[in-house]
């Protein structure tokens, strides 16, 4: 068992995760869950009014690492996880990004991709089968080729500027959220299967 301690308050608390838990958990994900812990311990004390004991603990270390769950334990789901077009019209009111997210590209890349049939469903498709290779292979090559590195959606720190400028009701955080774990696990799984 992998045993992290977190600091709140001066008060130590353990949590504990089983290593099956551990292996189902991509790259991105655990480094999520291990930042949100660091910054718990260390910035926990030093903002002001900051909540305290185990409860407070999670909420911080959840909005830190974009945790995303709401206080009933469900997240609702954006339009890239119903596999849905983003409604994005590109007015570029929530650019520039101060992280260089070219929000609008991205969502312009998705929706193009998605209308052409080239998103594949990890969850629900056969990932042995040749048409989920073709599209795995083909989104993540003109996600690439078309939005350069430094502008993907991975860059997001989900400061929720570009939310409180979009005139048209897109929730901009959550959708580039979901699409970085689309192409996180197309990644994962270009890896598994070289």
């Amino acid at each position: 068992m992998l045993i992290f301690a977190k600091e709140w308050g001066g008060r130590a608390e353990m949590s504990e995760m089983k290593n099956e838990e551990m292996r189902k958990m991509n790259r991105r994900d655990w480094l999520k869950v291990a930042a949100g812990m660091v910054v718990a311990a260390v910035a926990g004390p030093l903002v002001k009014g900051s909540p305290s004991g185990s409860d407070g603990a999670a909420r911080q270390a959840a909005a830190v690492t974009g945790g995303g769950a709401s206080v009933s334990g469900r997240r609702k789901a954006g339009k890239i996880a119903l596999r849905e077009m983003v409604g994005c019209v590109e007015c570029d009111a929530c650019m520039p990004c101060g992280y260089g997210v070219d929000i609008p590209g991205n969502f312009r890349v998705y929706n193009e991709l998605l209308a052409e049939g080239m998103v594949p469903d990890v969850e629900r498709e056969d990932e042995t089968s040749g048409e989920f290779r073709r599209k795995a292979v083909g989104f993540l090559r003109r996600y690439d080729r078309s939005v350069a590195d430094r502008h993907q959606s991975q860059r997001c720190v989900r400061c929720f500027h570009c939310v409180n400028e979009c005139r048209h009701g897109v929730f901009i955080v959550t959708e580039l959220a979901e699409l970085t774990a689309l192409t996180d696990a197309l990644r994962d799984w270009e890896c598994r299967v070289r």
